[in-house]
């Protein structure tokens, strides 16, 4: 009769720690696109953060794209990576139907192309909504853009991502 309890008893326990073997939200990968300028203060405080941030979230995967260069030329290469930033921001619009996704100040904002320059619409009142370029630097992850930056609004990001609160 132990026996069958105990039996009885270890079961559910086999079942609810193989069901928790897979890799922990904190232990999978999070994929950060970082759109840059070479001669952006912003940029350039964000990439000697990088290091420090990366630290904090191991699991933090930092893809970087040059949009211009350090001399303020906008080369080939960086024309491509251009292309990329539309590429994912259309993308996003497209999944998110018509959600705004991207954020400036906490606040979220919908995408939208002009005249192939990417933009976001910013409603400032009831009658006034203006039509902004989007800047750099962008930060995409977890289907969110993150416009300019401010160390702890990317990291609250991050620590959502990872599985916190």
């Amino acid at each position: 009769m132990k026996k069958i309890a105990l039996t009885i008893l270890l079961i559910p326990s086999l079942i609810i720690a193989v069901g928790n073997t897979g890799p922990s939200r904190a232990a999978q990968k999070i994929t950060m696109h970082f759109f840059f300028s070479g001669i952006c203060p912003s940029c350039k405080q964000a990439k000697k953060d990088m290091p420090d941030i990366q630290k904090q979230f191991p699991s933090l995967m930092v893809v970087t794209h040059e949009v211009r260069n350090s001399q303020g030329i906008v080369t080939a290469a960086n024309n491509v990576n251009i292309k990329k930033l539309i590429d994912m921001l259309s993308e996003m619009d497209r999944s998110s139907k018509g959600e705004p996704f991207i954020y400036e100040g906490g606040k979220a904002y919908p995408f939208l192309l002009d005249k192939g320059i990417p933009c976001y619409r910013k409603k400032i009142s009831e009658s006034t909504t203006l039509t902004k370029e989007i800047p750099v630097p962008v930060f995409i992850l977890g289907g969110k853009v993150l416009l300019g930056y401010q160390r702890h609004i990317l990291q609250r990001e991050l620590v959502r991502l990872a599985g916190g609160k």
